[in-house]
């Protein structure tokens, strides 16, 4: 196999890696920064959530102590009282559900006031966004405002309920794409290499004299066999051509080989991958 160890090769595996086409990157692009933007302002938003959850969490427990030290109340009432407020605490665990005892009165507003404020920050964030991605790539556009809507929902119900323990035979497989795969195109003297990382791929070509002069690279996602890559960075005809694209490709393993299929225009295209074997550094 042709040498590739040229210290391009080693900036470009640094980036993060994979994608179906035979081309490569460039300086990065504006995507980049915009995920970067969105990933921060979910992640504050999640961070507030959490913490006005904590807070109205421990009003409740704050109310129930008031009400077994409340002198004026019989027993029968402060039965009542903590039951009814154990109650409604569960419900707000379990869905998020507002409590009504007058007790609480003014940190279930609170609560409300800091949630409304967090999620109109994130929503404005997702809407941005989109907004960027709808200049290029509608239905990249499109899947954000989708993801808004369902991170909102999800966080604000969440965040109510108590941590569970993590089961580590729960968690989700990683994907048998990670990893290094390569080609060859024109009997051998072209070689392509495609590095794959849990959320980006990166595609190079170099040829006999291990001269890189195309590559690609962005973030990917596979859900079932359908696999879209997006191109984010890179250079050459393909990167010039596609920058700011994403394509949806079919993605089969079999064996030790993974095939992509999709088409251009009429014409089916397939590529095989095929892993790149261990061996040691190439001496001087």
């Amino acid at each position: 196999m042709p040498r590739a160890t040229v210290p391009l090769l080693v900036a470009f595996a640094a980036l993060s890696l994979a994608s179906p086409a035979q081309d490569a990157p460039k300086p990065a692009a504006p995507a980049d920064a915009g995920a970067a933007e969105l990933t921060a302002a979910k992640q504050a938003y999640e961070a507030e959530v959490a913490k006005a959850t904590e807070a109205l969490l421990a009003e409740f427990a704050a109310e129930d102590k008031r009400i077994k030290e409340n002198a004026k109340l019989k027993i029968d009432d402060k039965i009542k009282r903590s039951e009814l407020l154990a109650e409604e605490k569960a419900a707000f665990e379990a869905d998020g559900k507002l409590p009504k005892t007058l007790g609480l009165k003014v940190a279930t507003s609170d609560y409300v006031t800091k949630l409304t404020a967090a999620r109109s920050r994130c929503g404005k964030a997702f809407d941005a966004a989109a907004e960027a991605a709808g200049k290029t790539d509608l239905p990249l556009a499109k899947s954000l405002l989708a993801e808004k809507a369902e991170f909102l929902a999800a966080t604000r119900s969440a965040a109510a309920k108590p941590a569970a323990p993590v089961n580590p035979a729960a968690r989700p497989a990683p994907s048998p794409l990670i990893g290094s795969w390569e080609r060859s195109v024109n009997s051998t003297a072209v070689t392509i290499q495609k590095h794959v990382t849990p959320t980006h791929y990166m595609v190079f070509q170099y040829d006999t004299t291990g001269r890189v002069y195309m590559a690609h690279g962005g973030r990917y996602a596979l859900k079932g066999d359908a696999l879209t890559e997006s191109v984010e960075y890179g250079f050459g005809p393909y990167y010039d051509k596609h920058a700011g694209t994403s394509l949806t490709t079919k993605s089969t393993l079999v064996g030790k080989k993974w095939y992509l299929a999709w088409a251009e225009g009429d014409r089916p295209i397939q590529a095989t991958w095929e892993p790149i074997e261990p061996k040691p550094p190439a001496g001087k």
